[in-house]
């Protein structure tokens, strides 16, 4: 049975979290889903009202897509760069969490400022 190379095996991991950020982010950026308690930004205020839901989760949709895509390049650069493992994996959890804690943020600040 062929074995993966860890630093392909990273690769592998953080390509396919990218993915699944855009897959995920893009039907919210285009308003695509609609309140549920299972997808989404979700919080009392945004699944009571869809006129709140919709651009909250519009934000956390091109959120996610840009952090998906980002540590998706990030995992290939530090890859192809020939980065250490843990090097490369700390590099790019780092660059993962960022773009989550930016997506929180902003999503946060766009629900306050909807009146």
């Amino acid at each position: 049975m062929p074995t993966i190379a860890p630093e392909s095996l990273v690769l592998l991991t953080y390509m396919l979290v990218g993915g699944v950020l855009v897959l995920l982010g893009l039907p919210l950026y285009f308003r695509k889903i609609p309140p549920n308690r299972f997808y989404g930004f979700r919080t009392a205020r945004t699944l009571a009202d869809p006129k709140v839901w919709y651009p909250v989760n519009r934000v956390t949709g091109g959120w996610m897509v840009v952090t998906g895509a980002v540590t998706a390049g990030v995992a290939t650069w530090a890859q192809r760069a020939g980065y250490n493992v843990p090097f490369a994996a700390m590099v790019n959890l780092i660059t993962f969490s960022v773009g989550m804690l930016l997506m929180l943020i902003h999503s946060i600040v766009t629900l306050w400022n909807i009146k």
